[in-house]
């Protein structure tokens, strides 16, 4: 089977939003530069574009129609049971400070959570195989990598959604409240969840749909999810309206993730060198 290549556009393209996370999340918080005139919502899109342009290189665009896709009609899905309901992630309804809504989802919502997704498939793909390339997994494989990215991604959640649905933002507010600074513990479970289904959704679809996979990754361009996700922890961590407890907890719920994946990545740098020698 012939391993497909792809164009590096996307990928010198990528590095632009990844620059503006660069000044946004690390810049301006360390050096005190002035801050670019985004939301946090903003800073949710340049994630987005990343990914999005990230993924053309790694899946190809196909493949990332496919992801976007499932991504967004499921995500949207489940969000719109969930605030109707409060069957999935607990009793909860949408400010109006996140935009106009299609029924009671922000039309953003969906595409943070592609923004996040990415990312977190990205890691978990690294912490599952490490750098190796499988052009097929195994369904019990492809079950543990989906909830691995389900796991990944939750704890982003963690740091973002006590601030995100705080008396500061009220992005989103929960009814009845929580354990975890005003969060119900349902909540995490219906993001594992969610993360769980868009990855295995996903994961089906190259499997059974795809007959072309891409040829293995560089290290280079596999570490870059790694970085924006850590601009998104060190942001979490030195965030002045952040909880004086939250640099702790970032480094042990996002940070230990990134370091797992930031291991197999050198293990794999070393796998590489060992078979040159």
């Amino acid at each position: 089977m012939t391993m497909k290549t792809t164009k590096p556009w996307s990928l010198y393209l990528a590095l632009i939003p990844l620059g503006l996370l660069i000044y946004q999340n690390l810049l301006v918080l360390t050096l005190r530069l002035p801050t670019l005139p985004v939301k946090d919502i903003g800073v949710a899109m340049f994630i987005a574009f990343f990914s999005l342009l990230h993924s053309i290189d790694t899946l190809g665009w196909r493949n990332t129609l496919a992801f976007l896709g499932i991504t967004l009609v499921v995500s949207w899905g489940f969000e719109q049971t969930g605030a109707a309901t409060g069957l999935i992630y607990g009793v909860y309804h949408y400010s109006d400070a996140l935009g106009p809504k299609l029924g009671h989802v922000p039309y953003a919502i969906p595409v943070a959570w592609y923004s996040m997704l990415y990312l977190s498939y990205r890691i978990a793909l690294l912490i599952t195989e490490g750098v190796s390339h499988r052009a097929q997994s195994s369904l019990p494989t492809l079950l543990w990598q989906a909830f691995v990215s389900g796991m990944v991604m939750t704890a982003w959640d963690v740091l973002v959604d006590p601030m995100a649905s705080g008396p500061k933002a009220l992005s989103w507010v929960w009814e009845n409240g929580g354990p975890f600074y005003g969060v119900p513990t349902q909540n995490f479970v219906g993001w594992v969840l969610t993360g769980f289904t868009v990855i295995l959704l996903y994961s089906l679809y190259e499997r059974y749909l795809t007959s072309h996979p891409l040829a293995p990754q560089k290290h280079r361009v596999l570490v870059l999810p790694l970085l924006a996700y850590g601009l998104v922890m060190m942001q979490l961590m030195l965030r002045a309206d952040a909880p004086s407890e939250w640099p702790v907890l970032a480094a042990f719920v996002m940070g230990m993730p990134l370091l797992a994946s930031i291991s197999q990545l050198l293990r794999g740098k070393d796998e590489l060198v060992s078979n040159c020698l």
